[in-house]
């Protein structure tokens, strides 16, 4: 009886005396005796508890709930869901993040709880490095926000924050020419202005001194810009230069255009443009199985399942990095050798090529050409990991770049080859430098392990460590990487990230015979031959004596059914018999 009483949900005193008041009196042939069994009690007690229990529930008017997520990477059918009405007799709650607050709007929304918090990425122009961090938001996202609620019916905000929070919170949104590199804008204002001085444009929103001097200074290591002499005044001269122009010209990063200006070489150009479109769109892959309680059988069936799959979607990345010239090329090659790999699937299911074995029976897609190309197709995306809708981006700008590339190079003839094969070991290289030629800023050395004095453990923690120039202390590769575990001197990347720990993302591994040719410090163009009509379109020629040029192999180093193991590399593993000719 005792443990039976600590059970029962708290009674408040109020609550007990209602129920006595409107208990009804006993008859009077009942038993009226003071010695009642503690049996009697608990029958008392129940029914007590039970009218308290009823009057809660019509009182408060609870429903069962029926919860959904919201956010930018979830599915368009699960994103569809929230639109649904939700089944009867439930009440619906979606799980938000600010991707509700301006870009679309719930039906029937009647109550919004808003956290006044932001999960956002900073950028930092010192070190280059960019991570997420949560911030309050602003007064306008606020108001933003509790005018969600009562759209179509009168409703109510709840903010989890005081007045006085919301009166210290900024008036509006950091502008995001203040948070973010501003390259692209600094080269298209340079194509305009020529060598007028940044400061004196009227930008609405001025971006700090030192943005403009880091975004200058990574252009002239680019050879889009060139300091032609240095003014008594503050002001330093800096034009564009015919590289520059040319790069302004394409919808992209000033570092992917630079690659794309050295592509045309050795036949790079298809394989070039397909890296740079998956460069550009990021989170290609679904990082993790989406946790869900299963409800019914088949979902069930499917929880069992999670582990094959994320080992399969581990397989299907690792069968592009077995050569050992694939390992090399890191990250790039699992883009690569993923996106062409669902390129010539595509193009069997509509019947423009025939079946082939090996990749596509590993993953289980279909040898026929199929009626509905596009479910098939996304199902086997799916199934790899693949996000379809990165993918179908990827898609998009590679066709767009193709066509951008055809217009302003007349002879280069470049055609959209869905049936483009696995680069050789020779191009796996030269895609190697041509990622180098496009991260000048972007290289990492090992870290200098100490010996004596330090702990085992700090020992083995530091052994896949890396140096960044202007970062303090070790980075380390990403654990998603083929690199992750291997040991290169030198690695290029595409961007550092601060999490817990920096971590370096889409990794290569690079000769550092190559840095004096084709990444010096402060590189310039110098050799490029250019017509005098600043709008032509004419592409600056990157094969003459004083450009850099892409190596030429004539030995090859490569196993190329060899299984790499995690071990560690010295100089000598990364291209010793390659030697590279001079520019």
């Amino acid at each position: 009886l005792g443990s039976l009483r600590r059970t029962r949900p708290r009674v408040t005193e109020s609550e007990a005396k209602h129920a006595k008041r409107t208990k009804p009196e006993a008859s009077e042939d009942s038993d009226s005796e003071t010695d009642s069994t503690a049996l009697d009690d608990v029958d008392e007690d129940d029914e007590v508890l039970q009218e308290i229990r009823s009057s809660r529930g019509q009182s408060t008017g609870t429903m069962p709930v029926h919860a959904l997520p919201l956010y930018s990477l979830l599915t368009p059918e699960r994103q569809q869901l929230v639109f649904e009405p939700p089944p009867d007799g439930h009440r619906l709650i979606v799980v938000a993040t600010n991707v509700a607050e301006t870009s679309l709007t719930i039906p029937n929304i009647r109550f919004v709880v808003d956290s006044g918090k932001v999960k956002t990425k900073i950028y930092d122009p010192a070190t280059g490095a960019s991570s997420f961090e949560i911030v309050w938001i602003s007064q306008a996202s606020a108001e933003q926000r509790a005018g969600r609620a009562g759209r179509v019916a009168p409703g109510h905000c709840y903010r989890l924050y005081s007045s006085q929070v919301f009166s210290s919170m900024q008036p509006f949104a950091t502008p995001d020419i203040l948070t973010r590199p501003i390259d692209e804008v600094v080269l298209m204002l340079k194509s305009y202005l020529g060598s007028t001085p940044l400061s004196r444009f009227p930008l609405p929103t001025t971006p700090s001194p030192i943005a403009i001097e880091a975004a200058e200074c990574r252009l002239i290591t680019l050879g889009a810009l060139e300091e032609l002499s240095r003014s008594s005044s503050e002001d330093k001269i800096r034009t564009i230069t015919r590289a520059g122009r040319w790069m302004a010209r394409l919808p992209l990063p000033a570092r992917f255009a630079r690659m794309l200006l050295f592509a045309d070489q050795h036949q790079l150009m298809p394989y070039a443009v397909i890296l740079v479109a998956a460069l550009s769109v990021p989170d290609l892959f679904v990082t993790n199985i989406q946790p869900t309680e299963p409800d019914t059988v088949e979902e069930k069936s499917e929880g069992q399942t999670k582990s094959t799959i994320e080992d399969f979607r581990a397989n299907f990345a690792q069968q592009f990095v077995r050569r050992k010239a694939d390992l090399y090329f890191g990250d790039l090659s699992v883009l690569l050798g993923t996106v062409c790999c669902l390129e010539r699937y595509a193009a069997q299911l509509h019947g423009l090529s025939d079946p082939e074995p090996g990749i596509l029976e590993f993953c289980g897609g279909r040898k026929q050409v199929s009626r509905d190309p596009d479910a098939a197709l996304r199902m086997l995306t799916e199934r790899c990991g693949v996000r379809w809708n990165a993918y179908k981006e990827i898609r998009q700008l590679r066709r767009q770049l193709t066509d951008i590339l055809n217009a302003n190079i007349p002879d280069l003839g470049l055609a959209l080859d869905l049936t483009l094969p696995r680069p050789t070991p020779d191009q796996v290289q030269q895609l190697r430098q041509l990622f180098l030629v496009g991260s000048p800023c972007h290289l990492a050395t090992k870290f200098d392990l100490p010996v004596e004095g330090l702990p085992a453990k700090d020992r083995k923690r530091l052994r896949h460590a890396y140096r960044v120039p202007g970062v303090r202390g070790p980075v380390f590769v990403d654990p998603s990487s083929p690199l992750a575990r291997e040991n290169y001197p030198y690695l290029a990347f595409l961007e550092l990230h601060k999490s817990a720990k920096p971590f370096l993302r889409t990794v290569c591994a690079i000769d550092p015979r190559w840095i004096p040719f084709l990444a010096p410090h402060n590189y310039r163009v110098d050799g490029l031959v250019l017509s005098d009509n600043p709008e032509s379109t004419e592409r600056p020629d990157s094969t003459q004596s004083h450009s850099p040029v892409l190596c030429t192999n004539t030995e090859s180093d490569v196993d190329t059914d060899e299984d790499v193991r995690d071990h560690d590399h010295t100089q000598s593993d990364v291209d010793s018999k390659k030697p590279l000719s001079r520019p």
